[in-house]
């Protein structure tokens, strides 16, 4: 009995795993530091992340004044190194956006900026955050890879000359960008197996707006393969397999087999003699026609001698005779 009920709780705990991740992840926070520095001084912020719940895309930006501040760098952290990433620095904005197949795990910084302090009388300035559009943050669920928006909590930071307070920083805002036009680029292509992933970005201003997945890209058929051998009786069948997953792509049938049977012959085989030879036969017949020829010539001058003597006693006998 109490093995069965570790068994059951065992089970509670697991199912309930994956909806503590997704509610972890909006507990996240993303925190920009604050600095201290002088006219002509440089000072450094960190943009860092905290109670990461596992990111596949993270896209923010930060606001300025560029009336007092001038970017020195901007750059995504190691924490990132594995992502496709993009840092696009704009008058008083700094876009970072990054995208990975697999999640962008870990707490800590995950971008800074130096910044050059250029008021000849400077009181102090504001570095705001904020998403970017309303998919700065996208989590990839380790279960079922899908994909979620994440709501982070974001933390403001400043720059102050040594002593100052920021109470006395006035505030300003860079004019936001209305992100009208977009454009789709793919971060991990679809295969028949598995979903791929896209990534919309501002055609304006270049700023990530989010991750959407791909479906599924079609079988690639290979040759045709005899599955099943027809027969007498039976049709027989091919099919068409997917080069990469091995499924059935097309089917179809192979006609039954043909079969002539001869009856057996009840006439008694004749004998067929063969024909005398061609040549000797005209060389017979020749001769014999020459032979007639010769018979015929002779018979002539025999009768036309026989009627020369007749005619000669004719005329004796008639001589003596008168």
């Amino acid at each position: 009995m109490k093995k069965l009920l570790a068994l059951l709780i065992s089970a509670v705990m697991i199912l309930a795993l994956p909806s503590l991740a997704v509610s972890a992840a909006y507990d996240a926070e993303l925190t920009v530091s604050n600095a201290e520095a002088s006219t002509g001084e440089a000072a450094e912020i960190l943009i860092s992340i905290s109670g990461n719940p596992g990111l596949c895309a993270l896209g923010f930006e930060i606001q300025y004044d560029k009336s007092v501040l001038t970017v020195v760098s901007a750059e995504f952290t190691d924490l990132l190194s594995a992502a496709s990433k993009r840092v696009n620095v704009q008058d008083g904005r700094i876009i970072f956006n990054a995208a990975s197949a697999d999640n962008i795990n870990g707490d800590g910084a995950v971008a800074k900026i130096v910044f050059k302090v250029t008021a000849n009388s400077f009181k102090g300035a504001t570095v705001n955050v904020a998403p970017l559009g309303e998919k700065g943050f996208v989590l990839h669920s380790e279960a079922d890879h899908s994909l979620a928006d994440v709501t982070l909590k974001l933390n403001n930071g400043s720059i102050i000359p040594p002593g100052g307070s920021a109470t006395d920083i006035p505030t300003t805002e860079a004019p936001a960008c209305t992100h009208k036009n977009t454009v789709s680029e793919t971060v991990k292509a679809s295969t028949c197996t598995t979903k791929g992933v896209a990534l919309t970005r501002c055609a304006d201003c270049g700023i990530s707006l989010g991750e959407t997945e791909l479906p599924l890209a079609d079988h690639t058929a290979g040759e045709w393969e005899t599955v099943t051998e027809p027969t007498a009786d039976t049709e027989g069948e091919e099919a068409q397999k997917c080069t990469v997953c091995g499924a059935t792509v097309a089917t179809k049938a192979i006609d039954k087999l043909t079969s002539e049977v001869t009856a057996p012959s009840t006439t008694a085989p004749t004998t067929t003699k063969a024909p005398a030879s061609t040549e000797k036969d005209g060389g017979s017949t020749v001769a014999i026609i020459i032979i007639a020829l010769i018979a015929v010539v002779i018979a002539g001058l025999l009768i036309s001698l026989s009627f020369k003597g007749t005619s000669k006693k004719r005329r004796k006998h008639d001589e003596d005779y008168f």
